[in-house]
């Protein structure tokens, strides 16, 4: 396997189909997790900040 990375793109040469398949599924699967990572703090940011003003206008 050969991954070769320049400035303006990137060019990979694999030999099989299943190391290209599962490189793709562990890169999809780290920007899942970080796009998660960062929702989740956003959601709990926004649950807060509703919580708190429903305590304010009760």
């Amino acid at each position: 396997m050969k991954l070769e990375i320049t400035k303006k793109s990137f060019k990979l040469e694999t030999k099989n189909t299943k190391e290209l398949i599962i490189l793709s599924v562990l890169v999809i699967t780290t920007i899942l997790v970080i796009v998660l990572i960062y929702l989740q703090g956003h959601l709990n940011e926004c649950l807060s900040m509703y919580s708190l003003w429903s305590q304010i206008t009760k």
